[in-house]
């Protein structure tokens, strides 16, 4: 199992947001962070706020970016990104990717439009390509945004149950208005950690709960926080 469980709360210099990742885990410094799981928001790497307009950036070397920082610090992303992929859509999927220091695996897709304008075009058939995601006695589900609010929900959560492994994640990487909380999708799902990772700056907190218990907030603020709870 990991060690520690996080959410990167991001609400402030989109445009690098490697950097400002950086920077926030640097933050952290005086916690051991290594064997951690830390998820990342949706849309983490377009380089503005998700509800901004202009163009969106689609590099999809944000992986491999990524990736050497889960090298350096022997840590686990699950991350929202909206990258270009050879056969995909334009734009693309928002998606959820587990990111460390092997390589990194796609778990699923957004399948619920936002309303109005989006960013990234929804899924509509095979959205869950490894949902869950297992390694060992760990399985990870992702749900990204508002896709928690829709028959998904239960589906994922039936099948992290069906799993044989001791420890069961689902993690929410969002840009989630305040109708949504940290406690009510902890209460909806059962048996599981759940972590919700938002970067919408006057929305839903991040935060981390298991079995209906909120376990740890972000303390709001118009600063980026990782927020970390042992396990």
């Amino acid at each position: 199992m990991f060690t520690k469980l996080g959410a990167f709360r991001f609400v402030a210099d989109y445009q690098t947001p490697i950097t400002a990742l950086e920077s926030a885990l640097a933050a952290n410094a005086d916690q051991e962070i290594g064997g951690s799981l830390i998820v990342l928001p949706e849309a983490f790497n377009i380089g503005k706020g998700y509800r901004e307009v202009g163009d969106c950036n689609h590099d999809p070397s944000v992986l491999f970016h990524l990736e050497d920082i889960a090298s350096r610090l022997n840590i686990t992303f699950v991350a929202g990104l909206i990258i270009k992929t050879a056969s995909g859509p334009d734009p693309p999927y928002s998606s959820a990717y587990v990111v460390d220091s092997s390589g990194f695996t796609l778990i699923s897709h957004k399948a619920k439009p936002d309303y109005g304008k989006t960013p990234y075009t929804p899924c509509s058939i095979g959205c869950d390509v490894a949902n869950p995601f297992t390694r060992g006695e760990i399985a990870i589900g992702a749900l990204i945004c508002v896709d928690i609010d829709t028959p998904r929900h239960e589906a994922v959560l039936k099948r992290l149950k069906a799993t044989d492994t001791a420890n069961r994640i689902l993690c929410i990487p969002g840009c989630l208005g305040n109708q949504f909380s940290v406690s009510n999708i902890t209460q909806t799902s059962p048996g599981c950690y759940v972590i919700v990772a938002n970067s919408d700056r006057w929305g839903c907190k991040s935060g981390i709960g298991k079995d209906g218990v909120v376990l740890v907030l972000d303390p709001s603020g118009d600063e980026n926080t990782i927020i970390l709870s042992d396990v």
